[in-house]
């Protein structure tokens, strides 16, 4: 079965809850597509139609995910948003040139998109990861502890290989662990001290910068395409009971450009990602093992210090 449409994040949290209570059996094995995550673009439970893939196909120009951001959402920034929306034009113009114009925070800029931008518009202003790499927990626990959480073997083009269990949104984890956030020794520092947070963050965006072709000119319109894309193209490696599948260079380098989009939101001030205190604390790695391990699963230790 598929979830009924969310048409707020609100409804999203509760269905969560009640998941992580243990009545996944209402699923009829088949993982929610209820998405919250740092790489997706807003709340979407419903397929793209063939209609809407004829019109993409026909459309160069036509993108299925911007037109269905939330519209109108009323700005506040208390809460990580700064506008009501962007015009398409300025999806389309570089990411940095967006932000310079409307000034301040990139992530509060474009906090109506979701969570992933508001929350962390909020974690920087606040100067602590520590709400924004807990509060999916509830989400987490019923997609990684469910029944069909079983294994996948992710086999990179150059040769890595990852077994991971988040069979609702696998791109969250090949997301972490191509841009290397779930191998950091030392996670509590990374979760809780927000100025190395930032030091790494710094760093890995200068990385970034040099390795993603045209980081400059990336567009929010840029992360929607690759957000249609990367999607499809895992969930159709994960069908049918697969337990393992090939990831070619292009879907990696799209984690890399994930990434890039959320250097870029910091605008001139920089400092801290929040995706990367995210994936710290929730995977981590045994010494000399493939197998991505998960927090909530009793297999990480929590670093997460209130």
């Amino acid at each position: 079965k598929t979830l009924p449409m969310a048409s707020s994040r609100a409804l999203c949290i509760p269905l969560l809850l009640f998941l992580a209570q243990g009545h996944d059996d209402v699923l009829d094995e088949t993982p929610p597509a209820c998405h919250l995550l740092q790489t997706k673009i807003h709340l979407q439970s419903t397929k793209i139609t063939k209609e809407k893939e004829t019109q993409r196909a026909n459309d160069p120009n036509f993108s299925v995910e911007f037109p269905f951001f939330e519209p109108n959402v009323t700005p506040n920034v208390t809460l990580g948003i700064c506008l009501p929306n962007v015009t398409s034009q300025e999806a389309s113009q570089p990411i940095a040139d967006v932000v310079a114009h409307y000034g301040g925070d990139g992530y509060c800029t474009f906090g109506f998109a979701g969570y992933w931008a508001s929350g962390c518009a909020i974690t920087r202003r606040q100067q602590s990861a520590l709400y924004y790499a807990t509060q999916f927990n509830p989400y987490y626990t019923a997609v990684l502890t469910a029944t069909w959480a079983t294994p996948f073997t992710l086999n990179l083009f150059d040769g890595r290989t990852v077994a991971i269990r988040n069979r609702n949104y696998p791109l969250d984890d090949l997301y972490c662990y191509v841009n290397g956030w779930y191998s950091f020794k030392n996670r509590a520092q990374v979760v809780n001290n927000f100025t190395y947070l930032e030091e790494i963050s710094d760093s890995w965006c200068k990385h970034l910068a040099n390795i993603v072709p045209g980081f400059s000119s990336i567009s929010l319109k840029d992360l929607t395409d690759e957000s249609i894309s990367d999607e499809e193209f895992l969930e159709n490696l994960m069908k049918h009971g697969a337990s393992s599948g090939h990831v070619p260079k292009s879907v990696v380098d799209g984690m890399y450009l994930h990434a890039a989009v959320k250097c870029l939101m910091r605008g001139r001030q920089g400092g801290a990602l929040c995706d990367i205190a995210d994936c710290a604390a929730q995977g981590c790695f045994a010494e000399s093992s493939n197998d991505l391990l998960y927090t909530v699963r009793g297999e990480c230790e929590s670093v997460t210090m209130k």
